[in-house]
């Protein structure tokens, strides 16, 4: 039986990789690749100019922004446009060492 923490793992393994990689990468662990049999891959819906209108300076820094909110992104399952902004406001908070909320 499939566990939720196999779901994702899947779906997360599909965005990094592809579909078509992460099903046969599933089928040769003999797992049951049902769960991604028709599901399309989100397109992650933050971009680098929301991040430097938001103040930081365009560079490397909105890169790692984010990549961190994309992985968070990722780790919770693709949620929907409004969690990613507060994945971002968490992110934003963090660079400024204000850890508090």
């Amino acid at each position: 039986e499939r566990t939720p923490d196999d779901l994702a793992h899947q779906r997360a393994l599909a965005y990094d990789e592809g579909p078509e990689c992460a099903c046969d990468r599933v089928l040769l662990q003999n797992g049951d690749v049902g769960a991604l049999k028709g599901w399309e891959v989100p397109q992650f819906p933050l971009k680098g100019g929301e991040i430097v209108a938001r103040g930081v300076a365009a560079g490397p820094e909105v890169a790692r922004v984010l990549r961190a909110v994309e992985k968070d992104w990722v780790a919770e399952g693709f949620p929907a446009r409004d969690r990613v902004a507060e994945l971002l406001e968490a992110q934003l908070r963090s660079r400024t060492g204000d850890a508090s909320g």
